[in-house]
């Protein structure tokens, strides 16, 4: 959250940071009500427009949907409609150009393209360094380990 919160700062963005307490993370009407953005994981290629159809806005009482917030735009739920309802491919590309203009008109989302992975290692090891070939890597940070050493 620090690492992701710092660049949009760094972009001029104010953000005020704020941790869902555990006894509120399962609270769907706390979940449909927060009042800003919500950095999580999603699917990938078009598995996660789901997320923004409007018809799964999180509704009272029970707050039953699978939005966590809550993005209606009738438009968008229509070209969801004809993107689930295309076969051809061709089609489907020109449906999802405009489900994209859409969603960056609204800015409905901020999509972050790197994961951060970290790896604990016991004071006295020595890893290898990025010269090495053990600091660039697009597996885990554990790939090299047979290059490892006791300091």
């Amino acid at each position: 959250m620090e690492i992701i919160s710092q660049s949009w700062r760094d972009e001029g963005l104010r953000v005020a940071q704020e941790v869902v307490p555990g006894s509120l993370v399962s609270d769907r009407g706390y979940r449909a009500s927060f009042p800003g953005l919500e950095v999580t994981a999603q699917s990938s290629g078009d598995a996660m427009l789901r997320r923004f159809d409007g018809r799964q806005c999180p509704q009272p009482p029970r707050f039953a949907g699978s939005q966590g917030g809550c993005y209606m735009n009738s438009e968008l739920d229509r070209l969801l409609d004809v993107l689930y309802s295309t076969v051809d491919i061709p089609q489907q590309g020109l449906v999802l150009h405009d489900i994209g203009e859409l969603l960056a008109m609204d800015v409905v989302m901020l999509p972050i393209y790197f994961t951060v992975r970290l790896a604990a290692v016991r004071q006295g090891v020595q890893t290898p360094s990025a010269a090495q070939g053990g600091g660039q890597q697009p597996a885990l940070p554990v790939r090299n380990a047979h290059l490892w050493d006791r300091a």
